[in-house]
Protein backbone atom coordinates (compact mmCIF):
# COMPACT_ATOMS: atom_id res chain seq x y z
CA UNK A 1 0.00 0.00 0.00
CA UNK A 2 1.69 3.28 -0.68
CA UNK A 3 1.48 6.02 1.52
CA UNK A 4 -1.05 8.91 -0.83
CA UNK A 5 -3.49 5.02 0.08
CA UNK A 6 -2.93 5.65 3.90
CA UNK A 7 -3.57 8.96 3.86
CA UNK A 8 -6.63 9.09 2.59
CA UNK A 9 -7.84 6.37 4.95
CA UNK A 10 -7.17 8.05 7.86
CA UNK A 11 -10.40 9.91 9.50
CA UNK A 12 -9.57 13.41 8.15
CA UNK A 13 -13.00 14.74 7.68
CA UNK A 14 -14.83 14.24 11.00
CA UNK A 15 -11.58 16.16 12.68
CA UNK A 16 -11.74 18.86 10.46
CA UNK A 17 -15.80 18.95 11.14
CA UNK A 18 -15.51 19.21 14.86
CA UNK A 19 -12.76 21.86 14.96
CA UNK A 20 -14.79 23.47 12.67
CA UNK A 21 -18.02 23.59 14.99
CA UNK A 22 -15.72 24.49 18.21
CA UNK A 23 -14.42 27.02 16.76
CA UNK A 24 -17.64 28.48 15.42
CA UNK A 25 -18.89 28.04 18.73
CA UNK A 26 -16.06 30.18 19.84
CA UNK A 27 -16.28 32.58 17.59
CA UNK A 28 -20.49 32.85 18.10
CA UNK A 29 -19.80 33.06 22.39
CA UNK A 30 -16.59 35.46 21.61
CA UNK A 31 -19.00 37.80 19.64
CA UNK A 32 -21.58 37.40 22.26
CA UNK A 33 -19.55 38.38 25.20
CA UNK A 34 -18.53 41.61 23.16
CA UNK A 35 -22.46 42.71 22.36
CA UNK A 36 -23.84 42.10 25.99
CA UNK A 37 -21.32 43.56 27.43
CA UNK A 38 -22.29 46.51 29.47
CA UNK A 39 -19.56 48.47 27.64
CA UNK A 40 -21.22 48.33 24.17
CA UNK A 41 -24.53 48.16 25.35
CA UNK A 42 -23.34 52.43 26.68
CA UNK A 43 -21.08 53.23 23.32
CA UNK A 44 -24.87 52.49 21.14
CA UNK A 45 -27.45 53.94 23.67
CA UNK A 46 -25.14 57.18 23.89
CA UNK A 47 -24.43 57.05 20.24
CA UNK A 48 -28.22 56.88 19.83
CA UNK A 49 -29.11 59.63 22.01
CA UNK A 50 -26.40 62.22 21.43
CA UNK A 51 -27.52 61.72 17.10
CA UNK A 52 -31.12 61.61 18.38
CA UNK A 53 -30.88 64.88 20.50
CA UNK A 54 -28.67 66.47 17.95
CA UNK A 55 -30.93 66.13 14.85
CA UNK A 56 -33.45 67.89 17.15
CA UNK A 57 -31.72 70.34 18.26
CA UNK A 58 -31.28 71.15 14.47
CA UNK A 59 -34.17 70.82 13.53
CA UNK A 60 -35.60 72.91 16.30
CA UNK A 61 -32.62 75.43 15.42
CA UNK A 62 -34.08 75.53 11.64
CA UNK A 63 -37.84 75.87 13.31
CA UNK A 64 -36.68 79.10 14.86
CA UNK A 65 -34.61 80.32 11.98
CA UNK A 66 -37.58 80.13 8.95
CA UNK A 67 -40.39 80.91 11.54
CA UNK A 68 -41.72 83.44 9.34
CA UNK A 69 -42.42 81.43 6.60
CA UNK A 70 -42.61 77.87 8.62
CA UNK A 71 -46.98 77.87 8.31
CA UNK A 72 -46.43 77.97 4.55
CA UNK A 73 -43.95 75.12 4.17
CA UNK A 74 -44.45 72.58 6.84
CA UNK A 75 -45.02 69.72 6.10
CA UNK A 76 -45.87 67.58 9.08
CA UNK A 77 -49.75 67.68 9.35
CA UNK A 78 -49.47 67.20 13.19
CA UNK A 79 -47.49 70.33 13.32
CA UNK A 80 -49.47 72.85 10.47
CA UNK A 81 -52.47 71.93 12.94
CA UNK A 82 -50.16 73.04 16.15
CA UNK A 83 -49.17 76.39 14.31
CA UNK A 84 -52.56 77.17 13.23
CA UNK A 85 -53.98 77.19 16.76
CA UNK A 86 -51.99 80.45 17.05
CA UNK A 87 -54.70 82.25 14.95
CA UNK A 88 -51.97 84.49 13.31
CA UNK A 89 -51.16 85.64 10.14
CA UNK A 90 -49.03 84.63 8.00
CA UNK A 91 -46.15 87.16 7.21
CA UNK A 92 -46.22 87.90 10.97
CA UNK A 93 -43.68 86.53 13.94
CA UNK A 94 -45.29 82.68 15.31
CA UNK A 95 -45.65 82.23 18.53
CA UNK A 96 -43.71 79.23 18.50
CA UNK A 97 -44.04 77.83 22.13
CA UNK A 98 -46.08 75.49 22.05
CA UNK A 99 -44.70 73.86 18.63
CA UNK A 100 -41.34 73.76 20.12
CA UNK A 101 -42.29 73.20 23.28
CA UNK A 102 -44.02 69.59 22.45
CA UNK A 103 -40.84 68.97 19.88
CA UNK A 104 -39.00 69.08 23.15
CA UNK A 105 -41.56 66.70 25.02
CA UNK A 106 -41.65 64.66 22.35
CA UNK A 107 -37.83 64.49 21.38
CA UNK A 108 -37.27 63.35 25.80
CA UNK A 109 -40.27 60.97 25.53
CA UNK A 110 -38.17 59.05 22.71
CA UNK A 111 -35.23 59.36 24.40
CA UNK A 112 -36.46 57.58 27.89
CA UNK A 113 -37.85 55.24 25.82
CA UNK A 114 -35.14 54.19 24.45
CA UNK A 115 -32.78 54.26 27.10
CA UNK A 116 -35.68 51.68 28.87
CA UNK A 117 -35.95 49.55 26.19
CA UNK A 118 -32.55 48.46 26.16
CA UNK A 119 -32.39 48.32 29.96
CA UNK A 120 -35.28 45.80 29.78
CA UNK A 121 -34.85 44.27 26.93
CA UNK A 122 -31.78 44.70 24.50
CA UNK A 123 -33.07 42.23 22.14
CA UNK A 124 -35.97 44.84 21.18
CA UNK A 125 -34.12 48.13 22.44
CA UNK A 126 -31.23 48.31 19.93
CA UNK A 127 -33.41 47.92 16.81
CA UNK A 128 -35.69 50.62 18.30
CA UNK A 129 -32.80 52.88 18.83
CA UNK A 130 -31.01 51.68 15.65
CA UNK A 131 -34.08 52.50 13.69
CA UNK A 132 -35.10 55.81 15.23
CA UNK A 133 -31.53 56.79 14.74
CA UNK A 134 -31.41 55.75 11.20
CA UNK A 135 -34.49 57.98 10.51
CA UNK A 136 -33.05 61.27 12.47
CA UNK A 137 -29.97 61.06 9.89
CA UNK A 138 -32.32 60.92 7.57
CA UNK A 139 -34.23 64.14 8.74
CA UNK A 140 -30.90 65.90 9.08
CA UNK A 141 -30.26 65.19 5.60
CA UNK A 142 -33.39 65.60 4.37
CA UNK A 143 -33.46 69.19 6.31
CA UNK A 144 -29.99 70.39 4.64
CA UNK A 145 -30.33 69.03 1.24
CA UNK A 146 -34.03 69.69 0.52
CA UNK A 147 -35.14 71.45 -2.19
CA UNK A 148 -36.22 74.91 -0.94
CA UNK A 149 -39.35 77.03 -2.38
CA UNK A 150 -38.64 79.53 0.14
Amino acid sequence: MSYYAATVRLPVWPTLVSWFRVSAKRVVHATRVVVCSWQFATLTVSSYLAIISTVAAYDMHLTVRYSLSLKQYEQNPVGRWLMNLDQIGMNTLPDLTLFLSLKVIGTISVLIVIVGLVRWRARVGHPVGFGVTTFQIALAYYLTYMESNV
